[in-house]
């Protein structure tokens, strides 16, 4: 029960969780229209999770170690958006974000 309130108040997962899923979302549709519109506000979210306090229990290693996945990826999507990187190589990077996130979703579970 802790760990579900402390997930619930986790602000900087939850505003991290909005923007990934109205990115990776309609990238699955082959609209990459919102992440190279919005690689930036990723990266910024990605920073604060990082930046931001991590409540106690999820405070590990492995999340830590998560975390950090998601902030060197969201520098390389920037460079990736801004740059001539094609349509596959951006689904492929956004995909395997989504699977760090995921990592960290699971690991609050625990």
């Amino acid at each position: 029960l802790l760990k579900t309130l402390e997930k619930e108040t986790w602000k900087e997962l939850g505003a991290f969780h909005t923007v990934m899923a109205a990115t990776f979302h309609p990238s699955e549709e082959g609209n990459l229209d919102p992440i190279r519109n919005r690689s930036g506000e990723f990266l910024e979210k990605a920073l604060a999770l990082e930046q931001g306090k991590i409540p106690a229990s999820f405070n590990t290693p492995g999340i830590r170690k998560a975390i950090g996945e998601l902030v060197a990826g969201g520098r390389e999507l920037v460079r990736m958006t801004t740059g001539k990187s094609g349509d596959a190589e951006l689904v492929r990077k956004l995909s395997e974000l989504h699977e760090v996130f995921h990592t960290i979703q699971g690991l609050c579970r625990h």
